[in-house]
């Protein structure tokens, strides 16, 4: 029986398709939206980020060329490299590499999708809110306090991205045993989800619970939803900002649904940052990419603050070649066996 990836695994080392290409077959065998078979097509096509990589380390070579002729043949006519010269071309490809890691992050959540927990207190409109996403009724929707006491979970496409809805306990001190199991799980949500929903009753005032939650989000990954704007609203805009405490916020009512468009606008927003790469698990074969690419905008920034403050020229090589060898991670050049290894292991079956 075949290997994960074995036949695509055999054109890349034969020779018939690049690193980017490669993954750009994984892209589009795991695709589950069309804006990600779209984003898949790019990455086959070239022009996606390989197009950038590629382009940043061929003027890199040429820079660290310039530089390593100078050093290495300082009699022969060689011009010298102008350090404001040398500092302009890496402000550019970092800034280059940059913009192609953003994008990066964005096809990876095309292909892999996220997580986003819904929680809150009981009676928020959390369950409510779950089905309006999903535009149709998943969760068993009561005005009873701690009708749900587990994960409640489905997938949604949403702007394109696939998205595992996560709906939770409402978070409060109880007695009931298999409630407060629930409320933990939910607690564990407020880590464990690439963005959380923090919702709110707007129709009645705020509590310290309701506080404590919002506390507990990460203000880059977590957005404040004032539930029932169909309600008259207990608390103004200025009080909402505050309690948002520099999260975004918004007025949604799941039961006509007004904000929830919004509300989507919102989710894409965050998720397309490039905000929930930042301190990931980089175990992944996207996200090792996206790393190496940031590894790169680093060095040449650092060649670059090296050439403003008068560094000398062999020290500029440093950080140029840790740049090349990062990119070189990327086109395939310097890839390691295990690296290799990985992405193919991603593969189904063949391939």
């Amino acid at each position: 029986m075949a290997a994960p990836g074995e036949f695509t695994k055999r054109a890349f080392l034969n020779g018939r398709i690049g690193f980017e290409q490669a993954e750009g077959v994984l892209s589009m065998v795991n695709a589950r939206t069309e804006r990600a078979r779209e984003a898949a097509s790019r990455f086959l096509r070239g022009t996606a980020v390989g197009g950038a990589v590629v382009a940043a380390k061929e003027r890199g070579m040429m820079l660290a060329a310039a530089i390593e002729a100078w050093l290495d043949f300082p009699e022969d006519d060689v011009r010298p490299m102008d350090a404001e010269e040398i500092a302009t071309i890496c402000s550019e490809l970092e800034a280059s590499l940059r913009a192609a890691s953003e994008e990066a992050v964005i096809g990876r959540i095309l292909r892999e999708g996220l997580s986003v927990a819904i929680v809150g207190r009981p009676n928020v409109g959390k369950s409510r809110l779950l089905n309006a996403l999903l535009r149709e009724e998943r969760a068993i929707v009561a005005d009873e306090p701690g009708t749900t006491r587990d994960l409640v979970s489905e997938v949604a496409n949403i702007r394109g991205i696939p998205v595992r809805l996560v709906d939770s306990a409402g978070m409060r001190e109880c007695a009931d045993r298999v409630e407060a199991l629930g409320v933990e799980r939910a607690r564990n949500l407020l880590t464990e989800a690439d963005i959380v929903l923090a919702v709110l009753d707007g129709a009645r005032e705020l509590c310290s619970e309701d506080v404590r939650i919002i506390g507990a989000t990460d203000v880059k990954r977590s957005i404040v939803v004032l539930n029932k704007s169909d309600l008259r609203a207990a608390f103004s805009d200025d009080e909402a900002v505050a309690v948002a405490g520099g999260r975004p916020w918004l007025r949604v009512s799941a039961r006509t649904g007004a904000g929830v468009e919004a509300l989507e606008d919102a989710i894409e927003a965050v998720a397309t940052s490039g905000l929930l790469l930042e301190g990931g698990d980089q175990g992944g074969m996207s996200r090792r990419r996206i790393e190496c690419m940031m590894r790169a905008a680093r060095s040449f920034h650092d060649a670059e603050v090296g050439a403003r403050s008068g560094q000398p020229l062999d020290m500029l090589s440093i950080d140029l070649r840790a740049a090349l060898d990062a990119l070189g991670e990327l086109t395939g050049d310097t890839a390691t066996e295990e690296v290799i290894d990985l992405l193919f292991s991603e593969f189904c079956v063949g391939k």
